[in-house]
């Protein structure tokens, strides 16, 4: 490879190996949020899940998404260098993939703006997260990827609802039995027979 010219924080290149000219630098990210579409009552765990994804010019192209028809997965900067050799040079898929960390914060019903845990995407670019919401009512949600060196950082936001915990319903209980089928039916039966 030789280098070509850097400008505006990217550098570009001709790669021998493919006879491809490249421009390398830090890329735009698109983060995604989900939460229970239903409401759920006080006490129950949801399940928060989402993604973060590639969205430069080149995860766009049509070999790119032929490979990757649910998006491109953002690297860590650890997994980086052997990723992208992967995605666009046709390396061998690196074993020691790791994602990126997303910030999981919650707004909630009573105003309280708090961080309730981090995520990390997989290969996939998927997150999930498992929370127990600790008051009743309405949420607002929010993934934050705060980027690395090769992304810029996203965020997105969601809303979910908690309702009030259910309430444990009791089995009715047998009415205790009259004087007239403890004594008087037994004592009749007995007569006839």
């Amino acid at each position: 490879s030789q280098i070509g010219a850097v400008a505006e924080g990217f550098l570009t290149f001709f790669n021998e190996y493919d006879g491809l000219m490249y421009s390398v630098g830090r890329g735009p990210s698109a983060t995604t949020v989900s939460a229970p579409d239903i409401a759920f009552p006080m006490g129950t765990p949801i399940v928060i899940k989402g993604t973060v994804r590639d969205v430069s010019a080149g995860a766009q192209q049509a070999t790119i998404k032929a490979d990757y028809p649910n998006g491109l997965p953002v690297a860590s900067d650890a997994s980086m260098g052997s990723w992208m050799s992967h995605v666009y040079q046709q390396f061998p898929l690196p074993t020691n993939f790791t994602g990126v960390p997303v910030a999981i914060d919650v707004l909630d019903s009573n105003g309280n703006y708090r961080n309730i845990g981090t995520a990390t995407t997989d290969a996939s670019g998927t997150f999930s997260f498992l929370w127990t919401p600790d008051i009743e009512g309405s949420y607002t949600v929010v993934a934050n990827f705060a980027g690395t060196n090769g992304y810029w950082g996203s965020s997105s936001r969601n809303a979910f609802y908690i309702t009030e915990a259910a309430t444990p319903t009791t089995q009715p209980t047998a009415a205790p039995a009259s004087m007239v089928e403890t004594y008087f039916l037994p004592a009749v039966i007995a007569i006839i027979a």
